[in-house]
């Protein structure tokens, strides 16, 4: 199992998930492997991916063959209510899945995606008809909240995909800063300090979230050619 750990923008962050796992089991294609993390002298955090097989062995007695090897990192601080906000660029490549999200210290869900994109026919930005005098853009970029419903079972308010405020801006050529302000009664999310989203009276959240950054793939077929960058993460408490 990966032990390795990063300092990253004040806080440790083991390049794995909760108790050294390696694999999700429902995403059985890849593994975190820490090779995949790095920080450089200007404090920016890469996440990258490539083919890398690996037979991973559990202790349950299931046996994986992950073929891709992807960076993660998981905060081993807990975090709670507050402002989470962090500047990114995202990879390149076909079939890319990068995300930053908070998930429960000691259950899923909850899960609130502050930043979650998919990338198909190798592009997320997409420009959809001009409309003068400036063309709107749209992102294969979305946030999303799931939490567990009085019933038991899991839920979520639905993925939104984000129409950037009309900035002509390409998320792979340049950071954009994703924001999110988490509340008791209400999760607002931003996008280059723009609002772009509201979810009033959120359910069943409990206030003790670690805080995940992932460069991982949607499918068995994917490919990295530029590596997913992070700078400037911070936790503002509320």
């Amino acid at each position: 199992m990966a032990t390795k750990q990063i300092e990253w923008c004040g806080y440790i962050w083991d390049c794995c998930m909760e108790n050294g796992r390696i694999i999700h089991p429902k995403q059985p294609w890849m593994w975190y492997d820490e090779d995949m993390v790095s920080v450089d002298e200007n404090g920016v955090l890469t996440l990258n991916a490539c083919v890398k097989p690996k037979q991973v062995k559990y202790w349950d007695g299931r046996v994986f063959n992950p073929t891709h090897a992807v960076g993660t990192i998981r905060s081993t601080t807990t975090f709670g209510y507050g402002r989470y906000s962090c500047e990114i660029q995202l990879p390149d490549g076909n079939n890319c899945w990068p995300a930053f999200w908070l998930t429960g210290a000691n259950s899923w869900p909850p899960e609130i995606d502050v930043m979650e994109a998919f990338q198909t026919n190798s592009s997320y930005f997409v420009l959809t008809i001009p409309q003068p005098p400036y063309l709107v853009p749209s992102w294969w970029v979305t946030n999303n909240t799931h939490y567990l419903g009085d019933d038991g079972m899991k839920k979520a308010y639905g993925s939104r995909g984000i129409p950037i405020c009309k900035l002509l801006i390409n998320p792979k050529k340049n950071f954009v800063k994703y924001e999110c302000v988490w509340n008791p009664d209400i999760i607002v999310f931003h996008v280059n300090g723009k609002k772009i989203r509201t979810i009033k009276n959120p359910k069943n959240i409990e206030p003790s979230m670690k805080v995940i950054f992932d460069c991982w793939g949607s499918e068995t077929k994917f490919s990295v050619t530029q590596p997913m960058k992070c700078k400037n993460f911070k936790y503002e408490p509320l």
